[in-house]
């Protein structure tokens, strides 16, 4: 009886691992989002979208993915001060990659991850009125990017299988911020993620 029950140990312990961490793996999946955006710098809304892959699910509750990610914010500024007035286009576009960590109960997904990429702005002046041009300097049109890395948390409702609606926090960090007029950005997303 001793004997069968440790010749049973490895087949055991073999099995234990093709039922349990095998298809945690082999059964990942891909997720799709966009939301609505808002941060505290002009521009100050637009949209993103991201693709996550997950690749690991060590337990039930806990998974680990990739993120790529890319946003496009847009807003024209009116400016008017001390007789000049002008409307400044700006654009915003950033793409990344960032690790992400969730843990799930029944309803809820909380979630945090770390990354980094890269941002361009566009910034072009119109409609230029100057009554007093020795006191106003106009910068006519800017155009940069930077590298930048961010910090994510959020959370989403997963009571449906398929769309989940999310909300979610990024906090944005320019390396090179000459001509972007701000060094940091926090930025929060409303939106669906659809899961296959």
């Amino acid at each position: 009886m001793i004997t069968m029950s440790r010749q049973l140990f490895p087949q055991t312990t073999v099995l234990f691992l093709l039922l349990f961490v095998v298809p945690q793996i082999a059964l990942s999946q891909w997720s799709v989002a966009g939301s609505f955006q808002l941060q505290d710098e002009d521009p100050s809304d637009g949209f993103g979208i991201h693709v996550e892959r997950e690749f690991l699910k060590p337990l039930p509750i806990l998974d680990i993915r990739l993120r790529a990610h890319g946003s496009r914010m847009g807003e024209d500024v009116d400016i008017d001060q001390g007789g000049n007035s002008l409307t400044q286009n700006i654009t915003t576009w950033d793409f990344g990659l960032a690790g992400v960590a969730g843990v799930s109960s029944g309803v809820l997904r909380l979630y945090s991850g770390f990354g980094g990429g890269y941002m361009s702005i566009e910034s072009e002046a119109e409609n230029i009125d100057l009554s007093d041009p020795e006191f106003f300097d106009v910068i006519g049109e800017v155009d940069d990017s930077s590298f930048f890395w961010n910090i994510i948390a959020g959370f989403e409702f997963t009571p449906v299988p398929v769309v989940n609606p999310f909300f979610e926090y990024r906090y944005i960090s320019i390396s090179d911020d000459d001509n972007f007029g701000f060094s940091s950005i926090n930025r929060l997303s409303v939106g669906f993620t659809f899961d296959f």
